[in-house]
């Protein structure tokens, strides 16, 4: 069922999946054609979500098993989900539900084009910030991310894993190699005052690293 899971996460939805299996000839080929599935810059893959756990104990046992005893905790931004991809220059923005709203969110656009490098895919949140950085309700970045054209709201967007960089899929390296990447990039892309808000969730009362924080599982 893995290989099943992870084809149907990279293809974004399960009806080709379930194709390229059924019209496989045999096991093997029906495995050969699932494991084809990988991640496409410019198709949006089914995003990697948290899941629940009865106590704190029970979730570190979880997190634990089959990661060699490393487990990383981070802060909770309540957000709207945005999965960017970025391939020859242009951008795509999608919802957790992989609705396009690109068209909505052009502060955004402008942020993921002036990054460093080549073809990208980021997952993060995007949240609307207050005049003091800290984020305002979730229902101002609700109304955001619904409207369509300019705005004086804007959405701040901050990025917690790098899918693909530079021709490279990242998706199985472990969470810090990615965050290296991450880390790079943004680094790239800061002044010598710091962090542009709007790349780094570099702000008081936040994360302050430059660097996205999260781990590859997010609401």
């Amino acid at each position: 069922m893995a290989v099943v899971r992870r084809a149907a996460m990279m293809a974004g939805s399960t009806p080709p999946v379930a194709e390229a299996a059924l019209s496989a000839g045999g096991s093997a080929e029906a495995r050969a054609a699932l494991t084809a599935f990988t991640l496409e810059v410019g198709r949006p893959v089914l995003p990697m979500l948290a899941s629940s756990a009865a106590d704190v104990e029970a979730a570190m046992v979880r997190a634990v098993a089959g990661r060699g005893g490393a487990v990383v905790l981070d802060s909770k931004l309540d957000g709207i989900r945005l999965q960017v991809h970025r391939r020859g220059g242009e951008v795509l923005i999608v919802t957790r539900s992989l609705d396009d709203i690109t068209a909505r969110l052009p502060e955004v656009v402008e942020v993921v084009a002036a990054l460093p490098g080549g073809d990208l895919v980021l997952d993060g949140e995007g949240l609307v910030l207050g005049a003091d950085g800290r984020p305002s309700p979730f229902q101002d970045t609700a109304a955001r991310t619904g409207t369509v054209g300019t705005a004086p709201a804007r959405i701040t967007p901050f990025f917690f894993d790098l899918l693909h960089a530079g021709g490279d899929d990242l998706v199985d390296l472990p969470s810090p190699s990615g965050w290296r990447c991450s880390t790079a990039s943004c680094r790239r892309n800061c002044g010598p005052a710091g962090c542009s808000r709007l790349t780094c969730p570099r702000r008081s009362r936040s994360p302050t690293r430059c660097s996205p924080p999260g781990t590859r599982a997010s609401s």
